[in-house]
């Protein structure tokens, strides 16, 4: 069995630090890192598995690009926005 690699992002410092402390493998502060370049680096280009999404619609590209083929995206939140504006479908398949 592997173990899984836990992303995490964040916004400070501190953030960072405690979800470090609860187990996370890579802590990315989003105001300081493009998140989606750091996901791809961490996973050799793949992107990850699972998306836990609290943000929503200012996300949904660098959500995109950061997700696996066949990998899974919950949307738990809209903190920022719930709409996306000219969404291309073919992006999904």
């Amino acid at each position: 069995m592997t173990k899984a690699k836990i992303i995490t992002t964040a916004g400070s410092k501190e953030k960072l630090d405690f979800c470090h402390s609860l187990g996370a493998d890579i802590c990315i502060n989003y105001k300081e890192q493009s998140f989606d370049e750091e996901v791809l680096k961490a996973t050799n280009n793949q992107g990850v598995d699972v998306i836990l999404d609290f943000i929503g619609a200012s996300y949904w590209e660098k959500n995109l690009k950061s997700i696996k083929t066949d990998g899974r995206w919950v949307l738990i939140g809209i903190l920022g926005g719930t709409v996306v504006e000219k969404v291309n479908l073919m992006e999904l398949l």
